[in-house]
Protein backbone atom coordinates (compact mmCIF):
# COMPACT_ATOMS: atom_id res chain seq x y z
CA UNK A 1 0.00 0.00 0.00
CA UNK A 2 1.12 3.88 -0.92
CA UNK A 3 1.08 5.21 2.19
CA UNK A 4 1.82 8.59 1.54
CA UNK A 5 -0.36 9.04 -0.91
CA UNK A 6 -3.58 7.45 1.08
CA UNK A 7 -2.41 9.91 4.05
CA UNK A 8 -2.49 12.73 1.32
CA UNK A 9 -5.50 11.84 0.19
CA UNK A 10 -6.60 11.36 3.76
CA UNK A 11 -5.34 14.61 4.92
CA UNK A 12 -6.66 16.74 2.59
CA UNK A 13 -9.94 14.51 1.57
CA UNK A 14 -10.79 14.76 5.61
CA UNK A 15 -10.30 18.41 6.42
CA UNK A 16 -13.80 19.08 4.49
CA UNK A 17 -15.40 16.80 6.72
CA UNK A 18 -13.22 17.83 9.76
CA UNK A 19 -14.72 21.81 9.38
CA UNK A 20 -18.51 20.41 9.55
CA UNK A 21 -20.48 19.92 12.54
CA UNK A 22 -24.21 18.55 12.79
CA UNK A 23 -25.98 18.36 16.27
CA UNK A 24 -23.52 19.26 18.30
CA UNK A 25 -20.97 16.76 17.08
CA UNK A 26 -17.67 17.57 15.66
CA UNK A 27 -15.73 15.18 13.94
CA UNK A 28 -12.04 14.38 16.42
CA UNK A 29 -10.80 11.38 14.17
CA UNK A 30 -10.87 8.94 11.59
CA UNK A 31 -9.41 5.64 11.76
CA UNK A 32 -9.11 2.95 9.00
CA UNK A 33 -7.85 -0.34 9.65
CA UNK A 34 -6.79 -3.17 7.54
CA UNK A 35 -6.63 -6.86 8.44
CA UNK A 36 -4.98 -10.16 7.82
CA UNK A 37 -7.53 -12.90 5.62
CA UNK A 38 -5.29 -15.53 7.56
CA UNK A 39 -4.97 -14.13 11.02
CA UNK A 40 -7.75 -11.78 11.42
CA UNK A 41 -5.34 -9.19 12.91
CA UNK A 42 -4.83 -5.72 12.04
CA UNK A 43 -1.42 -4.90 9.80
CA UNK A 44 -2.24 -2.11 8.48
CA UNK A 45 -3.88 1.45 8.51
CA UNK A 46 -4.05 5.51 9.57
CA UNK A 47 -5.29 7.38 11.87
CA UNK A 48 -6.13 11.20 11.19
CA UNK A 49 -6.79 13.96 14.64
CA UNK A 50 -8.47 16.99 14.49
CA UNK A 51 -8.28 20.02 16.53
CA UNK A 52 -10.41 23.61 16.60
CA UNK A 53 -10.04 26.78 17.12
CA UNK A 54 -12.75 28.65 20.09
CA UNK A 55 -14.73 29.56 15.93
CA UNK A 56 -14.49 25.22 15.42
CA UNK A 57 -12.26 26.50 12.40
CA UNK A 58 -9.76 23.60 11.63
CA UNK A 59 -6.62 24.28 13.31
CA UNK A 60 -4.93 21.04 13.56
CA UNK A 61 -3.99 17.81 11.80
CA UNK A 62 -2.46 14.92 12.74
CA UNK A 63 -1.45 11.89 10.96
CA UNK A 64 -0.52 8.37 11.99
CA UNK A 65 0.14 4.90 10.76
CA UNK A 66 -0.05 1.59 12.06
CA UNK A 67 2.93 0.02 12.09
CA UNK A 68 3.42 -3.93 11.58
CA UNK A 69 5.03 -4.00 15.39
CA UNK A 70 1.05 -3.01 16.47
CA UNK A 71 1.93 0.40 17.19
CA UNK A 72 0.85 4.05 15.97
CA UNK A 73 3.65 5.69 13.90
CA UNK A 74 4.25 9.07 13.35
CA UNK A 75 3.87 9.83 9.77
CA UNK A 76 2.74 13.49 8.71
CA UNK A 77 0.97 16.41 9.60
CA UNK A 78 -0.99 18.85 8.61
CA UNK A 79 -0.46 22.01 10.90
CA UNK A 80 -0.30 26.13 12.03
CA UNK A 81 -3.92 26.89 10.05
CA UNK A 82 -4.70 30.58 11.12
CA UNK A 83 -7.42 32.78 10.00
CA UNK A 84 -8.69 36.46 10.62
CA UNK A 85 -11.39 38.06 12.37
CA UNK A 86 -13.81 37.12 9.89
CA UNK A 87 -13.08 33.63 9.61
CA UNK A 88 -10.34 33.48 6.01
CA UNK A 89 -7.68 31.30 6.36
CA UNK A 90 -4.64 33.18 5.83
CA UNK A 91 -1.89 30.50 6.89
CA UNK A 92 -1.53 27.45 6.58
CA UNK A 93 1.94 24.98 6.65
CA UNK A 94 2.35 21.50 5.72
CA UNK A 95 5.09 18.83 7.17
CA UNK A 96 6.25 14.96 6.77
CA UNK A 97 7.09 13.40 9.79
CA UNK A 98 8.34 10.41 11.10
CA UNK A 99 9.53 8.93 14.82
CA UNK A 100 13.45 8.98 12.95
CA UNK A 101 13.28 12.01 11.50
CA UNK A 102 10.72 14.25 13.27
CA UNK A 103 8.91 16.94 11.69
CA UNK A 104 9.95 18.95 8.52
CA UNK A 105 8.24 21.30 6.49
CA UNK A 106 7.64 20.91 2.90
CA UNK A 107 5.41 24.02 1.73
CA UNK A 108 2.96 26.35 3.18
CA UNK A 109 0.10 29.25 1.99
CA UNK A 110 -0.44 32.59 2.32
CA UNK A 111 -3.88 33.86 1.35
CA UNK A 112 -4.88 37.56 1.23
CA UNK A 113 -8.89 39.01 0.60
CA UNK A 114 -10.28 42.26 0.00
CA UNK A 115 -13.06 44.35 2.46
CA UNK A 116 -15.31 41.76 0.89
CA UNK A 117 -13.84 38.56 1.84
CA UNK A 118 -13.64 38.11 -1.81
CA UNK A 119 -9.95 35.77 -2.24
CA UNK A 120 -7.31 37.59 -3.77
CA UNK A 121 -4.65 35.52 -3.77
CA UNK A 122 -2.89 32.23 -2.67
CA UNK A 123 1.02 32.19 -2.84
CA UNK A 124 2.71 29.13 -1.57
CA UNK A 125 6.11 28.40 -0.87
CA UNK A 126 8.26 25.16 -0.58
CA UNK A 127 11.19 24.68 1.58
CA UNK A 128 14.16 23.39 0.32
CA UNK A 129 15.99 22.58 3.42
CA UNK A 130 17.39 25.41 3.59
CA UNK A 131 15.06 28.51 2.74
CA UNK A 132 11.88 28.89 1.43
CA UNK A 133 10.99 29.32 -2.35
CA UNK A 134 8.16 30.72 -3.96
CA UNK A 135 6.33 27.35 -5.73
CA UNK A 136 3.11 28.84 -6.95
CA UNK A 137 1.09 31.46 -7.04
CA UNK A 138 -3.00 32.53 -8.36
CA UNK A 139 -4.58 35.98 -7.98
CA UNK A 140 -8.31 36.64 -8.32
CA UNK A 141 -10.16 39.21 -9.40
CA UNK A 142 -13.62 39.92 -9.11
CA UNK A 143 -16.50 41.77 -11.53
CA UNK A 144 -18.57 44.55 -10.00
CA UNK A 145 -21.58 41.83 -9.29
CA UNK A 146 -18.86 40.40 -6.69
CA UNK A 147 -18.51 37.49 -9.15
CA UNK A 148 -15.20 36.02 -10.15
CA UNK A 149 -13.47 37.82 -12.93
CA UNK A 150 -10.26 35.92 -13.62
CA UNK A 151 -7.81 33.63 -12.50
CA UNK A 152 -4.35 33.94 -13.07
CA UNK A 153 -1.56 31.43 -12.05
CA UNK A 154 2.19 31.01 -12.85
CA UNK A 155 1.56 29.35 -16.52
CA UNK A 156 -2.04 29.80 -17.42
CA UNK A 157 -5.12 31.85 -16.64
CA UNK A 158 -9.04 31.70 -16.77
CA UNK A 159 -11.35 34.37 -17.57
CA UNK A 160 -14.70 34.30 -16.51
CA UNK A 161 -17.78 35.83 -18.32
CA UNK A 162 -21.30 36.81 -17.06
CA UNK A 163 -25.24 36.60 -19.27
CA UNK A 164 -27.45 39.13 -18.53
CA UNK A 165 -28.89 37.53 -15.98
CA UNK A 166 -25.30 37.32 -14.15
CA UNK A 167 -24.70 33.75 -14.91
CA UNK A 168 -21.95 32.03 -15.80
CA UNK A 169 -21.90 31.80 -19.43
CA UNK A 170 -18.35 31.77 -20.20
CA UNK A 171 -14.62 30.05 -19.13
CA UNK A 172 -12.09 30.77 -21.23
CA UNK A 173 -8.54 29.24 -20.72
CA UNK A 174 -5.42 30.81 -21.72
CA UNK A 175 -1.78 29.59 -21.99
CA UNK A 176 1.25 31.56 -21.03
CA UNK A 177 4.14 31.68 -23.90
CA UNK A 178 6.90 33.75 -24.56
CA UNK A 179 5.21 36.35 -22.12
CA UNK A 180 1.92 36.41 -24.26
CA UNK A 181 -1.49 34.94 -23.46
CA UNK A 182 -2.63 32.15 -25.83
CA UNK A 183 -6.13 30.75 -26.02
CA UNK A 184 -6.14 26.72 -25.19
CA UNK A 185 -9.97 26.04 -24.11
CA UNK A 186 -13.20 27.18 -24.14
CA UNK A 187 -16.33 26.28 -21.72
CA UNK A 188 -19.65 28.02 -22.93
CA UNK A 189 -22.89 27.21 -20.75
CA UNK A 190 -26.26 27.64 -21.72
CA UNK A 191 -29.31 28.38 -19.51
CA UNK A 192 -33.58 27.29 -20.03
CA UNK A 193 -35.44 30.52 -19.80
CA UNK A 194 -35.53 31.63 -15.80
CA UNK A 195 -33.29 28.56 -14.54
CA UNK A 196 -30.49 29.15 -13.31
CA UNK A 197 -28.92 25.94 -13.28
CA UNK A 198 -27.43 25.12 -17.06
CA UNK A 199 -28.66 22.97 -19.69
CA UNK A 200 -25.98 22.97 -21.91
CA UNK A 201 -22.16 22.91 -21.38
CA UNK A 202 -20.11 23.00 -24.59
CA UNK A 203 -15.81 22.53 -24.50
CA UNK A 204 -13.72 23.91 -27.62
CA UNK A 205 -10.20 23.59 -28.13
CA UNK A 206 -8.26 26.40 -29.95
CA UNK A 207 -6.59 24.76 -32.95
CA UNK A 208 -5.23 26.33 -35.95
CA UNK A 209 -6.88 29.86 -35.10
CA UNK A 210 -10.12 28.12 -34.59
CA UNK A 211 -12.75 27.30 -31.93
CA UNK A 212 -12.96 23.23 -32.42
CA UNK A 213 -16.08 21.80 -30.80
CA UNK A 214 -14.56 19.34 -28.58
CA UNK A 215 -17.97 17.92 -26.78
CA UNK A 216 -20.96 18.36 -25.87
CA UNK A 217 -22.90 17.83 -22.40
CA UNK A 218 -27.20 18.33 -21.51
CA UNK A 219 -28.62 18.24 -18.14
CA UNK A 220 -31.92 17.68 -17.06
CA UNK A 221 -33.35 17.92 -13.80
CA UNK A 222 -35.89 17.06 -11.85
CA UNK A 223 -38.94 19.13 -10.29
CA UNK A 224 -36.71 19.73 -6.94
CA UNK A 225 -33.60 20.88 -9.04
CA UNK A 226 -31.73 17.55 -8.53
CA UNK A 227 -29.59 16.77 -11.92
Amino acid sequence: MNYKLLLFCCLFGASTLAGQTGSSKTLLSVADLGYSPFTGLAEQGDSIHFSYNNNMQLSLQKAWIYSNSGDWAMFSQSTDYSYDAQGNLLYSLYQWGDDVSGWEDKYRHFYTYDSLNHQLSDVSESWTGITWQNADSTIYTYNFFGNLQSATYQNYRVLYSYNAQNLLANELRQSLANGTWKNSQRIDYSYPPDELKPSIKTTYYWLNNLWTRYSRQVYTYSASGKL
